[in-house]
């Protein structure tokens, strides 16, 4: 056995009856009987400790003898190792652990003790930097906490990643990457409470109570404040800007913490960098609930943020129904205006949620110091029917009075008529040659107001606008190949002119074998409403369009598929439906690109979005989930890093906002996008949405905009 240790230093030994006969052919390890047989022989060849000593490796037949059998220590070998100079935290062979760190993983209380009063370090640090304190925390033995801390365990000694023992514990994941469940406290974690440092702030911002509120650990969050952790603390990143306690908790929709971080004295009223306190979080959110515990508690219903949002403004303008009719109800002010003049219905408007501004109609947003704000849809309807009455009126009166003249002259009943007689109004725009559609009636009418409306419809419904003319459709129109329903509409001159050319669909450019165009009634019926709603306000002077200096020509597409299916089988509980998100993100407008990235699950579903027109791209293998996010994000930035006249749209399906070791991220890429005049719409569902992208929506409000996949599958 000797021999053994003697060659982990590099020293040949013989030693007479060393029972070479049961050494391994590798020379490696022997039994423990082994080394019990010959210390009982009087074979304790101190050479070879000198050897082993020298190393500065513990060869594991010391680590076998010293713990000896039933988990009871050796004190012999040990102090045989210490007296030829051995160090009890040394390494053992093979390992990146010591001895001591080998008795606490596989739970030996007596040989711990032991090793503590042979003076073994319990703040070494051993693999990824984890202490035998740590090690005794992971596995939950109390006796073993206990222990450690009474021999100078250091609670508070952080790992590699720079994590305490109380953030793992707290901000804990199963094998999944998913946060895990509520549970109750256990014994040993109360004990270690009373003597750990509770507000150390992780590298990624958070201390223990925000990793407990963040992942729905109510007990955790519970022991923390009876515990004295500090509710006001001000952390967070730069990324994520400052936060407290009680912001995390209103973000996450949790009420019952909120109540609790009130009980234990937060400040219902404090305001991170950007002016945004609880209120604002819980309305943006959507979280009614939270936003009754805090009004409850004394919150101000109106207070303003830097730049002069109220709680309300954040819900009208995420179009959050439930969170507005609460704030309502406790006496929010609805006629209130930031200081660049914008209504609540401005907010809804400019997000276009329109049940949010129907809802503040109603309830009086519309009239703002007694000045009239751009009425509802209803009110346009009755002014709208009001006057065509009046007019078929007035027609009928004249008409009566002008045949009544006419029969008593013939000669002025004849030149009333070459009066009277309509000239054929020509068509502003030239149809597709043989296109079989005129311009109908109404539009010829409105011939003064055709740039005006085509202008409009681009800011305020660009799902009337053709994504092969660019213009307004007059005759909307399905195509289909005769064996299925189409999904895009077209102008319907374009589209004939289009297929009798190239004979493909034009969004998908699947090839046609029998195309078959189809006027889309009620589409039409609704853009001729649209239009004469809107010309009328124009001529009243009532309505303003937005400003649209650019028009932008097409749209690029980059789909985050790991981040949008996961999110939908929680949402929903259903699959992913690509069909239908594509039809949401696309809205039958002229796309560049279209680029999907995922792992393995795209791989399932790759068949469906090569049919659709998409580039798929797929990591090979299990690689990490990183590399795959990298692939989109080179996509992204080489389109981001382009600039186009007209301006484009970037269309991003994300909630991933984290930061990525370094590497690029999709908030960068927002970022790059924005410097180059792009418009960024973010799709993601509510819950997975990071809370960089609300930021990034707050700060470019006129060229960010976000969408939630929650109402696209409503």
């Amino acid at each position: 056995m000797w021999l053994c240790v003697a060659q982990y230093a590099g020293t040949e030994l013989r030693w007479p009856g060393a029972k070479l006969k049961m050494i391994r052919p590798e020379g490696s390890i022997l039994s423990t009987s082994c080394l019990s047989d010959l210390r009982a022989e009087g074979m304790l060849p101190e050479r070879c400790l000198v050897a082993a000593v020298k190393s500065q490796w513990m060869p594991w037949e010391i680590v076998d003898a010293a713990m000896g059998k039933r988990g009871l220590v050796d004190e012999d070998v040990l102090a045989k190792w210490r007296e030829y100079g051995g160090d009890v935290d040394a390494p053992v062979y093979g390992y990146n652990m010591t001895m001591l760190s080998i008795a606490v993983s596989n739970v030996k209380y007596q040989v711990t003790r032991a090793l503590l009063e042979h003076g073994a370090n319990p703040n070494h640090r051993g693999k990824h930097g984890m202490t035998s304190l740590g090690a005794a925390c992971q596995m939950g033995n109390l006796r073993l906490v206990k222990l450690l801390l009474l021999w100078q365990g250091d609670p508070n000694q952080r790992d590699d990643e720079g994590f305490t023992i109380l953030h793992n514990e707290v901000g804990q994941v199963n094998d999944d990457g998913v946060h895990e469940p509520d549970r109750p406290v256990s014994a040993w974690l109360r004990t270690f409470l009373t003597v750990a440092k509770l507000d150390e702030i992780a590298p990624d911002g958070d201390t223990a109570l925000f990793k407990a509120i963040a992942t729905g650990r109510r007990n955790y969050v519970r022991a923390l404040l009876d515990n004295g952790a500090r509710v006001d603390l001000v952390a967070g990143l730069n990324t994520d800007g400052s936060k407290t306690a009680l912001l995390v908790a209103a973000q996450k929709g949790d009420d019952i913490v909120t109540s609790q971080l009130i009980e234990h004295g937060a400040n219902v009223d404090y305001r991170n960098e950007g002016g945004r306190a609880a209120l604002h979080l819980a309305a943006q959110m959507g979280h009614a609930k939270v936003l009754d515990v805090l009004i409850s508690s004394g919150a101000t219903v109106d207070l303003q943020c830097d730049r002069g949002m109220t709680a309300l403004s954040s819900a009208a303008s995420f179009g959050q129904i439930d969170a507005a009719r609460l704030l309502i109800s406790k006496g929010a002010n609805v006629s209130h205006r930031d200081p660049r003049n914008m209504t609540l219905v401005d907010y809804a408007q400019h997000n276009g949620h329109h049940r949010m501004m129907r809802l503040l109609s109603e309830m009086g947003a519309n009239r703002v110091d007694g000045d009239w704000t751009p009425m509802t849809r209803q009110g346009m309807l009755l002014i709208a029917f009001l006057m065509s009455f009046w007019v078929e009126l007035l027609v009928i009166i004249t008409s009566c009075m002008a045949v009544a003249w006419c029969r008593r002259s013939g000669a002025a009943r004849r030149s009333l008529e070459r009066a009277t007689q309509p000239k054929k109004a020509k068509p502003r725009r030239r149809k597709a040659a043989g296109a079989p559609t005129d311009e109908p009636e109404w539009w010829l009418e409105l011939s003064p107001l055709h740039d005006a409306l085509d202008d409009a419809a681009k800011v305020e419904r660009p799902d009337f606008i053709c994504s092969i003319s660019q213009e307004l459709m007059r005759n909307p129109a399905l195509l289909s190949d005769g064996r299925a329903q189409g999904e895009h509409v077209y102008e319907h001159d374009h589209v004939k002119k289009w297929v009798d050319t190239h004979g493909t669909e034009p969004t998908t450019r699947a090839r046609l074998r029998n195309a078959r165009i189809t006027v889309n009634g009620p589409l039409q019926r609704a853009i001729r409403s649209w239009c004469e709603e809107k010309a009328d306000l124009l001529r009243q002077g009532a309505a303003t369009l937005r400003p649209a200096p650019v028009v932008r020509s097409g749209i690029h597409v980059f789909v985050d598929h790991s981040n949008v299916s996961v999110g939908a089988t929680r949402a929903t509980g259903k699959p992913l439906d690509i069909r239908r998100l594509v039809h949401g993100l696309e809205r039958r407008r002229d796309a560049r690109e279209r680029v999907v990235v995922g792992s393995a699950e795209l791989k399932r579903t790759g068949s469906e979005w090569k049919k659709l027109g998409y580039t798929i791209l797929t990591e090979k293998g299990h690689g990490p989930e990183q590399l795959v996010d990298e692939a989109l994000h080179a996509h992204a930035m080489r389109a981001a890093g382009k600039s186009f006249e007209p301006g484009r749209v970037m269309v991003l399906v994300t909630g991933d906002g984290n930061n990525n070791q370094g590497s690029t991220t999709f908030p960068e890429c927002v970022s790059q996008a924005l410097r180059n005049d792009w418009h960024v719409e973010l799709y993601s569902w509510r819950q997975a949405l990071s809370q960089v992208y609300l930021d990034l929506a707050t700060q470019h409000a006129s060229h960010v905009s976000i969408h939630y996949l929650d109402d696209v599958f409503a």
